[in-house]
C-alpha cells in the first residue's frame, strides 16, 4: 500500500494516515507544507482548518448520496439557494452550470 501511495501520490501535498484496525499502513507527509521555504510535509504537520473541513463536507455528501437524498451528478445549484450565497460566488460565470456535486468530493 505504502508503494502504490507514493507512486500515485508524486505531486501531493498533504499528509496521509491510512489504518485496518490497530495496524497503521501510512503514516507519511508528501510535498511541502512551505513551497517557498521548502518545508516538507509530515505527519506532525499541521494544517489551517480550511483543509480538515473539505473531509467533513466530503463525507456529509457521501452520506446523503448513500441514503438517496443527493445526486452528485448534478449541478450544486439545484440543492442550494444561489441568493443566499455572497455576491462574488454568485456572480461567477461559471458557477450555476458547472459546479457538481461531485467536485466536492475530492479532498
Amino acid at each position: 500500500m505504502k508503494n502504490w501511495i507514493d507512486n500515485h501520490f508524486s505531486t501531493f501535498n498533504g499528509s496521509i494516515f491510512l489504518a485496518k484496525g490497530n495496524d497503521v499502513l501510512v503514516n507519511k507527509g508528501y510535498g511541502f507544507a512551505d513551497k517557498e521555504k521548502k518545508s516538507e510535509n509530515s505527519s506532525e504537520t499541521r494544517f489551517m482548518i480550511a483543509s480538515i473541513s473539505k473531509i467533513f463536507t466530503a463525507t456529509a455528501i457521501i452520506q446523503l448520496y448513500d441514503k438517496g437524498m443527493l445526486n452528485i451528478n448534478e449541478p450544486v445549484n439545484n440543492y442550494l439557494d444561489i441568493n443566499s450565497l455572497e455576491e462574488d460566488i454568485k456572480n461567477y460565470p461559471s458557477f450555476e452550470s458547472y459546479v457538481w456535486i461531485k467536485e466536492f468530493c475530492y479532498v
